[in-house]
């Protein structure tokens, strides 16, 4: 047992005035809170087990304990990771993750043994409940698609369906077919050999519905009805969403698995992984705990930015082998997992084609379409004359661009066929498969499209995919995004991404649109084994300069605050000190800013090149090449656009000039831009660093300590350094662009005369498809003060009539008007009204030396 005194394991720190040697008894010291453990009377079974399990479901796990990686991968599986610093992790068990648990088939006895082997204390009952009810109650229900239809399947608990049957929100789902129509399914699911045919479970007819869940209907009639009959209901395909909602809050969460290897209406794909590189341990247990039972789970996976998300993707797409559709954040992004299909796989690369809004390029049947060349047609012969001799009607393939077509060579028949209007696909189904890579946005928008766009779509949604892959998958809970999973109808899904976490409360919501989180990866083990990037953070606090906090200290204004210190002149002269002292290292470095103006008064300043929202795609992958490619190119400036799906293995350094606020995913995807394993490093051994430039005194502080929060639960540290000076080398601090006073005032003028709307943060969803199809642009919403609209924010009316002639208006009107000037010029700032003085003097001189010059007429 253990001491008398008094132990507790708490999750928060005590208010000061607690004492945690307090012996009194519960009544007298109130009730104890949640997380606290007393270990007063409990029994330590088990010195040597790595485990401490509490009653309230949370789990202490020793990582230097012997058999610490057999137990960390066990509690992946059956609870959520809360903290996993360096020496003592903390995870919780949930009903969902025991939800988790169920999915990758790990049985209830079997979870409730390991657990007790592994832990130091005998496992409190509560925690034996909470694990047999939330595991029993998964599996209950299965959802299947089956040539366009979904279907709501009860085989493995037959008496669960009277409490479908009941539900509103499900019966409002049903789908309600004429006796014609459900006699034509019938004899359709008869002929096909689908994933209800395998299970041995029809439609339920909906006159047995109406007849069951009647008005008069008696319940214990209803049941044995129901047990007579049979287990399957069609559902509204539109409504999948809410009804896999509902049944999670009805205690009967949907399971969605793929018979892939006996699906035989989906066609398959001729695919196969090249042998040049094998899997990594992690990658394989992610794609064990979604194909453990010989079929296709959907769920989410959560890798580290940097470790191989992206093969763990294709490599899923390689074991289904069936139609994959993946979606992605940007049009960069699409070009990049088309590149990665065709580097680990042996597809032919006419069957992955790209979806987005400048580039379209599919095999499509389009009556604009000319003949085929003689040459042409010789060609195609001289290559195999697979084509000529093909029977069926020939398709072009054709590179839609807005206006125009590009015609090439003459193929049989391919992955997608576009249905013109009027012209409907049979069954839903196309004789060869491929792999289509778009973007949320192009899915996902409710507008009118064009012909072409329009056409893509029909085929999209008038087709069952295998697969669904989507990358990043934490914007899918977004208004924007959600309609996705709803427009695609895939047998499977799996989420990617490596932060599972979103500032709102919608990140729960990924548990029924895509499903249960299936693995998830522990960064420092990671970094430890060699597989990504030893990353050193540090965050460079900057003192503002008198003139600079006088005016933090004055401004009313949110944006004006934000500029100044983003553009605080120490900030700047750090962030110079820094990409100095790489450059001569010859690290590669991104500097990131989320603020347009900051980020372009940075990188005019030290001359070096930069992406954000509004510079083109061919300019953004000119830049990012350059930056890989060229070895003179050693900086570069990114706005938000460069936080996720940018791939620059080559960088090593990021350094922090402003960021989105309190954005913890952001700062973790920052933070991937460099965690990819460098070639030659050695495991534990710092090969990038991290730095945050913060401006002391100001809300900065308070929002990075925010953002920070993230990595520090995966294991992460923040080193402070708080004068960098003292640390440089001289030769760095030698003609540093913000050393004069001359230069610092004339930085904050120009931040004065700056506008709110230039203190904006650029949003994070910028993205080149966004923008073509209207989703972003146009009208933007800013929030003023009043006293803006009245000269406070510097602004100023200038009056003039409509004669054209400068004098401001004879009689009372005119003085009015020449006093409002005086004073809106008497309660400007001085370094503006220094600027304005200088620019008419500079403007009178120029006047002068005109009418200085021989031949030179008079004023006008």
């Amino acid at each position: 047992r253990m001491p008398v005194k008094r132990l507790k394991l708490t999750l928060s720190a005590p208010p000061p005035d607690e004492d945690l040697d307090d012996d009194r008894e519960p009544d007298e010291a109130g009730a104890a809170r949640e997380g606290e453990f007393d270990l007063r009377d409990c029994v330590i079974t088990n010195v040597h087990a790595p485990m401490w399990v509490t009653p309230t479901g949370h789990v202490y796990l020793e990582s230097f304990s012997n058999v610490y990686r057999q137990a960390s991968d066990f509690l992946v599986a059956i609870a959520e990771p809360v903290c996993r610093p360096q020496y003592v992790h903390e995870y919780k068990i949930t009903d969902s993750s025991l939800c988790t648990a169920a999915s990758i088939g790990l049985a209830t006895e079997s979870i409730i043994t390991k657990l007790q082997q592994l832990s130091k204390l005998e496992v409190h009952p509560d925690v034996l409940t909470l694990i047999r009810e939330a595991t029993g109650k998964y599996g209950k229900v299965k959802l299947v698609l089956q040539r366009q239809r979904y279907f709501l399947d009860c085989a493995r608990s037959r008496d669960k369906l009277p409490t479908l049957l009941r539900d509103e929100v499900v019966k409002r789902a049903i789908v309600r077919r004429d006796a014609d129509a459900a006699a034509r399914a019938a004899e359709a699911n008869a002929l096909g050999a689908g994933a209800l045919a395998s299970s041995g479970a029809d439609m339920l007819m909906i006159e047995d519905l109406e007849n069951i869940t009647g008005a008069g209907a008696d319940a214990a009639v209803a049941e044995d009805d129901l047990a007579d009959a049979d287990t399957s209901i069609e559902v509204d395909g539109n409504q999948i969403s809410v009804l896999k909602k509902r049944c999670q809050e009805i205690g009967l969460p949907v399971l969605e698995e793929y018979a892939h290897r006996s699906d035989s209406d989906t066609p398959n794909i001729k695919m196969g992984l090249r042998g040049t590189e094998r899997l990594r341990n992690y990658q394989e247990k992610a794609l064990q705990r979604m194909f453990g039972n010989g079929r296709a789970r959907s769920g989410i996976i959560v890798l580290p930015c940097g470790s191989g998300k992206t093969l763990v993707g294709i490599a899923a797409a390689n074991t289904v082998k069936k139609p994959v559709l993946v979606l992605c954040t940007s049009a960069v992004s699409v070009q990049q997992w088309r590149k990665e299909f065709l580097r680990w796989t042996d597809l032919d690369p006419r069957r992955v084609s790209v979806f987005t809004s400048s580039n379209k390029d599919l095999w499509v049947n389009d009556p604009r379409a000319k003949p085929v060349s003689a040459a042409a047609a010789a060609a195609n012969s001289a290559l195999g004359g697979a084509a000529a001799a093909n029977a069926l009607p020939a398709r072009l393939h054709i590179t839609l661009q807005p206006g125009a077509l590009e015609h090439s060579e003459s193929i049989p028949d391919c992955d997608l066929h576009l249905w013109e209007d009027g012209e409907e696909p049979v069954d839903g189904r196309i004789k060869e498969g491929g792999v289509l890579v778009t973007t949320f946005h192009m899915i996902g928008f409710r507008g009118s499209r064009g012909k072409e766009s329009g056409a893509v779509m029909r085929a999209i949604s008038s087709r069952d995919w295998g697969l669904l892959l989507l990358d990043e998958v934490h914007v899918a809970p977004a208004a924007t995004f959600r309609r996705v999973v709803e427009v695609v109808r895939a047998h499977a899904k799996l989420g990617l991404t490596a932060t599972l976490v979103r500032e709102d409360d919608k990140i729960d919501d990924l548990g029924y649109l895509i499903g249960p989180k299936l693995y998830e990866a522990n960064w420092l083990d990671l970094q430890n084994a060699g597989a990504i990037a030893t990353v050193k953070c540090q965050d460079v606090w900057c003192p503002m300069t008198a003139e600079f906090y006088a005016e933090y200290l004055r401004q009313p204004s949110n944006a004006k605050r934000l500029l100044l210190y983003a553009l605080n002149p120490t900030k700047m002269r750090n962030c110079e000190i820094l990409m100095r002292s790489h450059e001569a290292r010859g690290d590669k470095i991104i500097i990131f800013s989320d603020n347009i103006l900051a980020l372009t008064t940075y990188a005019r300043r030290f001359n070096r090149l930069m992406i954000h929202g509004k510079t083109p795609d061919r300019e953004r992958q000119e830049v990012l090449a350059r930056f890989r490619e060229d070895h003179s190119v050693r900086t570069i400036f990114l706005s938000a656009v460069g936080d996720t799906s940018i791939d620059i293995p080559e960088a090593s350094v990021i350094i922090q000039v402003n960021s989105h606020f309190g954005a913890r995913r952001q700062e973790a995807q920052r933070l991937g831009r460099i965690l990819r394993a460098k070639k030659g490093a050695v495991p534990g051994v710092v090969n990038a660093w991290f730095y945050t430039l913060i401006s002391r005194d100001t809300a900065e502080m308070f929002y990075s300590a925010k953002r920070q929060q993230f990595l520090i639960d995966q294991g992460y540290d923040f080193e402070v350094i708080d004068k960098l000076d003292s640390l440089a080398d001289e030769t760095l601090l030698a003609g540093l662009t913000m050393d004069s006073k001359e230069a610092q005032l004339e930085l904050l003028r120009t931040v004065l005369c700056a506008t709110d709307d230039d203190g904006q943060v650029e949003p994070p969803a910028d993205d080149e498809d966004a923008k073509a199809i209207g989703l972003l642009g146009g009208v933007r919403r800013t929030i003023k003060l009043a006293n803006a609209l009245s000269g406070g924010d510097a602004d100023f009316y200038r009056e003039s009539n409509n004669n054209g002639d400068g004098g401001g208006g004879g009689g009372s009107g005119g003085g009015a008007a020449s006093g409002k000037a005086r004073n809106a010029q008497s309660t400007r700032h001085r370094l503006i009204s220094q600027h304005m003085r200088k620019k008419q003097v500079d403007a009178r001189a120029t006047a002068n030396a005109r009418s200085a010059q021989p031949g030179a007429g008079g004023p006008s």
